[in-house]
């Protein structure tokens, strides 16, 4: 698994595409997902109570950037986690409660659905925000059929 990652990421910055520091911006997800688990299992005891908890907490922020990922690849654009920061704002407040929960004593079953019911809420904002997108630049209605204006009938 090493090997695949390492070779990968050297394969990536070795195509000279991009610059590297936008390809090692493509990481940030997933590095934020290590540590998210790194920390929830190293400060927490719900972590190891209810294991699908904590992964079902991430798994929304996960889908979220795979999409943004795809989108901006068929798009042509650049995939960069900074310009919208506001789509990661549940996973790193969650993050911040985690780290300053032994000083703040909360529930940390709260922290956690906070954070599941949080990135959903990111989740699907931003794919309703792409499919109206998408709608408006193609002139199309979402879900439905466009009928053509009928000409006045000639006498």
């Amino acid at each position: 698994m090493a090997y695949g990652i390492a070779h990968n990421v050297i394969t990536i910055l070795s195509a000279g595409k991009h610059p590297p520091m936008h390809c090692f911006q493509g990481f940030y997800p997933i590095i934020t997902v290590i540590f998210y688990f790194i920390l929830s299992w190293s400060t927490s005891e719900v972590a190891w109570r209810m294991p699908a908890l904590v992964i079902f907490a991430i798994g929304p922020y996960f889908t979220l950037n795979a999409s943004r990922l795809i989108i901006a690849t068929v798009t042509k654009q650049k995939f960069i986690v900074l310009e919208d920061l506001h789509l990661s704002l549940p996973t790193f407040v969650g993050l911040s409660l985690l780290i300053l929960n032994k000083q703040l004593g909360m529930n940390e079953i709260i922290i956690f659905l906070g954070m599941l019911i949080g990135n959903f809420f990111m989740y699907f904002w931003y794919i309703v925000h792409v499919i109206d997108q998408i709608c408006e630049a193609l002139d199309i209605n979402c879900l439905t059929i466009k009928h053509k204006a009928e000409k006045p009938k000639a006498k």
